[in-house]
């Protein structure tokens, strides 16, 4: 079996499409996603929805920007060492206003932590 690891891809659906394309040529049989799949970049609703396209090989779990979708803004990041910037909050704000019911359905559909057996 042939797995594909991929992590902190922060909505950038140029890199996730590189990525996707490599790893369609090597045949992978299933994709883990560590999380971070939406935040910071300009393509937050592309990226989700590119991802429920390979849903059948997908293997993923939530990182903090998906948690701050689903649970709302922290006040301190990084365990609490600092305070949120209003830039950082805005951010996050447009990025969960980019995303459609049905790709914050599709996030909701991942855990914190997932234990597999290969």
């Amino acid at each position: 079996m042939k797995i594909g690891i991929i992590t902190d891809v922060h909505s950038n659906i140029i890199a996730l499409n590189a990525v996707l394309n490599e790893l369609e040529k090597i045949k992978v049989d299933k994709i883990i996603c560590c999380g971070d799949i939406i935040g910071i970049g300009p393509n937050p609703e592309e990226t989700v929805q590119q991802l429920m396209k390979n849903k059948d090989k997908l293997i993923a779990v939530r990182g903090n920007h998906e948690q701050y979708l689903l649970k709302g803004l922290p006040k301190n990041v990084h365990d609490d060492k600092r305070a949120m910037s209003l830039e950082e909050i805005d951010n996050h704000e447009w990025t969960h206003s980019k995303l459609s019911e049905n790709s914050k359905n599709f996030i909701r559909q991942f855990k914190i932590s997932n234990i597999i057996e290969i």
